[in-house]
């Protein structure tokens, strides 16, 4: 019985090496098991797919970013452009801030997008009445008030600044409010 029980476990020794040996590829003297090497394929699999995901949404960003925007917002100066009597009339409608007339610049841009002289920053308080052979630009403010009020207008001489222009009222910081000429 002694001998058939020594037999026995010479028998399952070296199962138990050629079971190790199936987890293991020789490689010289180290031997790597085979899980590991599953495990640093699949680790490279992975970090190749994250670059491409990477790489496919800076694309869409900087691809489609433009075309999708961030919602803009309102101005705080709406105007209504109308044609009559060979000039423009641009009725101010809504205000949502208080702008003193100092402190918002006006600049008219012709229909390829240049700045048209004169009115390039020029004050709104500076348009009136004895500047208009300069500028053809006049704001009528209401009443005597020196902030921007809904029903002043600003009128634009036609034939110096046709169709197809438009403007800007601005600060040195801020876009207030814009119209086209059409």
């Amino acid at each position: 019985m002694n001998h058939s029980a020594e037999s026995l476990l010479s028998i399952r020794k070296p199962c138990i090496l050629q079971a190790a040996d199936l987890n293991t590829v020789p490689d010289g003297d180290a031997r790597k098991p085979l899980s590991r090497r599953k495990s640093v394929r699949t680790a490279c699999i992975l970090l190749v797919i994250c670059i491409i995901v990477i790489a496919a949404l800076w694309w869409y960003a900087v691809m489609m970013g433009p075309f999708i925007g961030a919602p803009q917002p309102l101005p705080d100066v709406e105007l209504q452009v109308e044609s009559a009597d060979g000039n423009w009339t641009c009725t101010i409608t809504n205000v949502r801030e208080v702008l003193l007339l100092d402190d918002v610049l006006m600049t008219m841009y012709d229909d390829h997008g240049g700045v048209k002289e004169p009115i390039s920053l020029v004050k709104l308080s500076a348009l009136t009445a004895a500047n208009w052979d300069i500028n053809k630009i006049l704001y009528h403010p209401i009443g005597s008030e020196n902030t921007i009020v809904v029903g002043a207008t600003i009128m634009i001489d036609k034939t110096v600044y046709p169709s197809g222009y438009h403007f800007l009222l601005q600060s040195p910081t801020t876009q207030h409010g814009s119209g086209f000429l059409i």
